[in-house]
Formats: C-alpha cells, structure tokens, sequence
C-alpha cells in the first residue's frame, strides 16, 4: 500500500519525468555508477547535464512501443540492427537518452572496437534492462552468466576474431555447455 505523503507515480495519467540538476555534471562513468545504484529507475541526462527519472509508460504507450519495436526488427533485417526502449545512446553533445525505438546502420555498429563492443554486450545488457545488480559483472550474488573462449580476444589481431570459439557457458552459475575439467 502506498504511503499517504507518496506521490503516486503509476496513476495512468501520472506519467512525468522527475528533472535533478546536480551541483557538477556527472560523467558517463559516474552516470553509469547512478544508473547501477538506481536500476529500478530509467534515468536520462540531458546535453545540459540535467538528470532525467521517468516512470514506466501506460498501456497504451507500451503496446504502440510493442508495435513500433516489431515493425522496426522487420526493417532491421536489411541493413541495421535494432535496439529497444531499455537502450541508452550517449549522443555528440553529451546528452543520453533512451528512445522508444533504435537503428543504426550495420555499418556504423561494426566499426565499435572490441573494447566497445565487449562493453556492450557484456556489462551494459544489465544495466539497460535494469538489472545490474544481478547482471553484467562477476560478482558474489550476480547471476554469473559467462563464457568461457579459448583464447583472449583483446590480444588477438582483428582478423582472427572470427576464430575465437567458446569453450564453455555458464548461465545463473550453471554450466550449461562443456563443464570443466578442459583438455
């Protein structure tokens, strides 16, 4: 039950963003480390520093969202990757923001370097779905989803990263394909 002085946030017309300027501009590492203590929010910063909260959309804001995200993975298809409600873009004046609906030309995703995309697809999943405090590192209580590859991808040339293999997978601290001991 609500508390009497609570704002209630999830009314179906209640939906407003909560605007924070902090005293200095937070960083994109301190604004990662904000959005880790605080997964249960969706924050945004804009160009001007200022920190964004919003609370989840309505019904019928999730299902146009639902239908925008289908028609969108269709077009993705040809020459793009799609992202969703839950991905933040740090844009060139600095803001970050979380569109309903993403895409980017192939192109552009491909020239990430390894670090960025190893970023991408290992720590921030977590931390765009919000669930970073239990995914996304290794830590004690983390889910401990990892792979196991047969050789360091960071200290491999370019060209040999399509033959880095996985040798094992962990998923919810389970092994799920080819436990140790390895050979």
């Amino acid at each position: 039950m609500a508390q009497p002085h609570a704002i209630p946030i999830y009314g179906f017309d209640n939906h407003f963003p909560v605007r924070v300027r902090p005293a200095s501009r937070l960083n994109d590492d301190e604004l990662f480390e904000l959005c880790q203590r605080n997964s249960e929010l969706r924050i945004e910063r804009t160009s001007e520093g200022e920190i964004i909260v919003t609370s989840p959309t309505g019904g019928e804001t999730g299902r146009r969202n639902f239908l925008l995200t289908a028609a969108l993975a269709g077009w993705t298809a040809h020459d793009g990757i799609g992202f969703d409600s839950s991905t933040g873009f740090i844009l060139p004046n600095g803001a970050e923001r979380a569109p309903d609906a993403a895409w980017l030309r192939r192109d552009r995703w491909e020239a990430l370097t390894l670090e960025q995309a190893l970023h991408a697809t290992c720590v921030a999943p977590g931390w765009l779905s919000h669930d970073e405090r239990r995914r996304g590192t290794l830590l004690p209580g983390h889910a401990a989803d990892l792979v196991v590859l047969d050789r360091d991808p960071l200290a491999c040339e370019p060209d040999e990263l399509p033959d880095v293999h996985v040798v094992a997978t962990m998923v919810a601290g389970r092994w799920v394909h080819n436990p140790p001991p390895w050979h």
